[in-house]
């Protein structure tokens, strides 16, 4: 029984074998291959070979801001990779206050504006210095007067008509009011009055350093105390790079030294910094070093904060790029989209997987698993290809796009 149980198997697989190749003999060829065994992406049975498509209008295109890129041949150069941040050391930086209280009569600044060292910001009035003032006046006029009489004693003295401990007083008198004169004048200049001029209830305060003003803290009719801080102002042109170095990296770094880098948010425009000095303090938690570098190019559009990369350049390769911006990630895996066709108002483009080499100064390097563009076509998206991954996974539970 177990003999004629395995026999029985047998035969019927045998014969299920024999009815599938016997089909396949009764075809020439396999539907959708040629005689030479090459698919045809219009059979539906080769649907698997075909990259996955995004349909989008040409409305939706234009208010995404779709860009296209190319696929480019490059000098990638580097053996350091470093990142940091935009750093605005304390010079570069000024509070804008008052040296006396008083209420904000006018502002005449403006948050983002530039300002030059020593432009009027704000009106104070303060009440007190009309007092300042009218004491000056007073103690000037007396002045006048003690200097004739001290030259009237110092006649009457050498010519013995009165003692000489007259005159000395007459000495003391001028030098305690030439003193209190300075005085008055120094608090008047101290907040922007000149000595002589007419007698006013306000004064001004006068931005402390050229530079844009980041924020105005105070309005009109707020009263201020000299503690109270008016406007902060900031210059560019104080922007210096703080970067960080491993401790693998840093042997290759030295002062004087020229990098390229570029800001995380705008990786097309590259700057050139050069090395100001290297703190020679290790981070124990990382091993990483401080690096500090002077930014070379004109740098008006940084802002302290941002992030940046940068190449210490030292050998150089020729690879197949891309921009950073035009490879999307989705669940560890790397993606470009290629513009494929158009139809009446629909624009096509495939979703092709590949893998990521080198990457420097915002190119990153790709290598083919699908077949990818001609070098130079200007077909795959860059800016906007988020936005083809989110639509591809719509559609990740249903059939794909098909031609």
């Amino acid at each position: 029984m177990c003999i004629n149980k395995y026999s029985n198997n047998y035969l019927f697989f045998a014969t299920g074998a024999f009815v599938l190749s016997l089909l396949a003999c009764n075809s020439n060829t396999p539907q959708g291959m040629d005689d030479d065994g090459h698919v045809h992406p219009e059979s539906s049975n080769s649907q698997i070979m075909v990259a996955e498509e995004v349909g989008l209008t040409k409305v939706q295109i234009e208010n995404i801001g779709l860009t296209f890129t190319a696929l480019t041949p490059q000098n990638i150069k580097s053996t350091v990779k470093l990142s940091g941040r935009v750093e605005l050391p304390p010079s570069g930086k000024a509070i804008a206050g008052s040296n006396l209280e008083g209420k904000v009569s006018a502002v005449h600044a403006m948050a983002g504006r530039y300002v030059q060292k020593g432009q009027k910001l704000f009106t104070i009035q303060n009440l007190d210095i009309i007092d300042w003032q009218q004491e000056l006046k007073m103690k000037q006029s007396n002045l006048i007067y003690l200097e004739k009489e001290l030259a009237r004693q110092k006649e009457l003295s050498e010519e013995e008509i009165t003692p000489l401990k007259s005159y000395e007083s007459a000495v003391n008198d001028k030098l305690q009011q030439e003193a209190a004169v300075e005085a008055l004048k120094a608090k008047l200049e101290a907040i922007g009055i000149r000595p002589n001029e007419e007698i006013q209830s306000t004064f001004s305060i006068l931005a402390p350093m050229s530079g844009i003003i980041q924020h105005l803290l105070v309005s009109n009719g707020q009263f201020v105390l000299p503690s109270t801080p008016l406007a902060e102002i900031i210059s560019n042109h104080h922007l210096h790079l703080h970067l960080i170095a491993f401790g693998s990296d840093v042997i290759s770094l030295e002062k004087d030294q020229i990098l390229n880098f570029f800001v995380q948010s705008r990786p097309e425009q590259i700057l050139k910094a050069k090395i100001m000095w290297i703190n020679t303090l290790v981070h124990e938690q990382n091993n990483s070093y401080d690096v500090h570098a002077e930014i070379i190019d004109d740098h008006t559009n940084l802002s302290a904060g941002e992030f940046v990369e940068a190449r210490v350049i030292d050998q150089e390769q020729e690879l197949n790029v891309v921009p950073l911006t035009a490879v999307s990630i989705d669940k560890g895996l790397h993606y470009i989209f290629v513009k494929e066709d158009e139809h009446e108002n629909e624009v096509h483009f495939q979703k092709l997987q590949v893998q990521i080499g080198e990457s420097d100064l915002g190119f990153v390097e790709i290598k083919p698993i699908d077949p990818l563009p001609l070098i130079g076509d200007s077909v795959i998206v860059n800016q906007g290809s988020f936005f083809l991954l989110a639509e591809s996974k719509k559609g990740e539970e249903g059939a794909g796009h098909e031609h």
